[in-house]
């Protein structure tokens, strides 16, 4: 099984949002931690090894494959959460 942690910023970022954000914040990492390719989650690469996943019609929050997507389905898979905001825009210029 996939190892998820968060980092700071993701925690302060997620305190930022109001209670039913932090809550569809939740149930999207739920649901990735179940299938990281569900179609409802529209994952979609930002950056180098940073994707994003949407939690809501507006929020997406990004995270870090450690060694690449292609390493996502193994069981020792590390994926490091660093960002969640209602402005996509604001988190694909500052993922």
């Amino acid at each position: 099984m996939m190892r998820i942690v968060s980092t700071r910023r993701f925690e302060k970022a997620k305190k930022q949002l109001g209670q039913l954000d932090q809550r569809n914040v939740e149930k999207a990492l739920r649901k990735f931690g179940s299938n990281p390719r569900l179609p409802s989650l529209h994952l979609e690469k930002l950056q180098g090894n940073i994707y994003s996943i949407k939690f809501s019609d507006k929020g997406r929050l990004s995270l870090e494959f450690e060694g690449g997507p292609e390493k996502l389905l193994e069981p020792s898979a590390i994926v490091t959460l660093r960002n969640a905001e209602i402005d996509h825009d604001e988190l694909y210029r500052n993922p």
